[in-house]
C-alpha cells in the first residue's frame, strides 16, 4: 500500500485530490494533519488530525500516522489525474518503479505547476543539475524513513523534504526521476487562501548551514560553493510526546487569509 500525507489546512480541495486518484489499482490512503477540519465525511482511507503545530511538525505527525510500505510527501493542492496530465494512473507507476528498485530509492513524480513543467528545477539549486536531485512529491520507504528520523523540528514550513533527501543521500540512498508519473500543482488557485510559508526564509538558511560548507547565502546570490557528503549540524527529529499540541523547536503560524 502507499499512503500519501501532507500538512493540510484546505479541505474544501481535499476530496478533488482524493477523487484523482480512484483509477490507480494499487491500495492507497490519505493522512493529513492541519488545523482545519472538514466539515464532511472523509472516507474510510482518508485520515485526518487536527493540529495547530507549525507545517512541517505536521507533515511528520502525518508521517507516522502512515501504515503504507511506501509513503510519499504530498498537499492539498495536488491533482492525480488533472485531464491535462494524461496520467490516471501515477500511483501504479510509482509502485511498479518501487518494486524495480533498491530501497534505499526516493522516487520523484514529473511536476506540473499550473500548467508548467518543473522538474527540471527539483535540485539543490534549482536548475543546477550538478548539485543533487531533489524530489518536493517524493515516495520513499517507510522503514527507510522512519530509520532517518523523519523531519528536523529545527524547519518550520519549507525546505524540510529538501533535508530528508540529503540525509537519505548522505545514507547510500539516491533519488529515481519517475517521469511518467505525473502530479498536477493547482498552486495559483490554492495557496492564496492560507499563508503557511512564515519562515521560509529561515528554512532555507538553516538547510544550506546544514549542507553547504560556506554556510548561507549561495541560493541567490550564487556565490562559489561545496556542498557537505555529511550533515554539517545535528539532527533533532520530533519527540511523540505532545506532537499535534505543542511546536517543537522553532515556531511558525497559521495566517487564515480567507476562510
Amino acid at each position: 500500500m502507499i499512503s500519501l500525507f501532507a500538512s493540510a489546512a484546505r479541505p474544501k480541495f481535499w476530496m478533488r485530490m482524493y477523487d484523482s486518484l480512484s483509477q490507480n489499482k494499487v491500495p492507497f490512503e490519505i493522512c493529513f494533519v492541519g488545523p482545519v477540519r472538514p466539515e464532511f465525511t472523509l472516507p474510510s482511507n482518508f485520515h485526518y488530525e487536527h493540529s495547530d503545530c507549525k507545517p512541517c511538525q505536521c507533515y511528520e505527525a502525518a508521517a507516522r500516522m502512515c501504515s503504507g510500505t511506501l509513503i510519499g510527501w504530498t498537499a492539498d493542492d495536488a491533482d492525480y489525474n488533472e485531464p491535462s496530465l494524461d496520467c490516471p494512473n501515477a500511483l501504479d507507476i510509482i509502485w511498479n518503479a518501487y518494486r524495480e528498485s533498491d530501497k534505499k530509492t526516493i522516487l520523484a513524480q514529473r511536476t506540473i505547476e499550473d500548467g508548467a513543467d518543473i522538474s527540471d528545477r527539483h535540485h539543490f539549486f534549482h536548475g543546477m543539475p550538478t548539485t543533487p536531485m531533489m524530489a518536493p512529491l517524493g515516495f520513499i520507504n517507510r522503514e527507510w524513513y522512519m530509520s532517518l528520523g523523519g523531519y528536523d523540528r529545527n524547519f518550520i514550513c519549507g525546505q524540510a523534504e529538501n533535508d530528508i533527501v540529503m540525509r537519505a543521500v548522505a545514507d547510500g540512498g539516491q533519488v529515481k526521476f519517475v517521469p511518467d508519473s505525473k502530479i498536477y500543482i493547482h498552486h495559483g488557485e490554492c495557496h492564496g487562501e492560507y499563508n503557511f510559508r512564515d519562515g521560509y526564509n529561515s528554512d532555507r538558511e538553516f538547510l544550506e548551514n546544514c549542507w553547504i560548507e560556506e554556510g548561507y547565502g549561495t541560493y541567490e546570490t550564487h556565490m562559489p560553493f561545496t556542498l557537505a557528503t555529511h550533515r554539517l549540524i545535528t539532527f533533532h527529529g520530533f519527540s511523540d510526546e505532545n506532537l499535534l499540541s505543542e511546536n517543537q523547536g522553532p515556531a511558525g503560524k497559521w495566517e487564515y487569509v480567507n476562510t
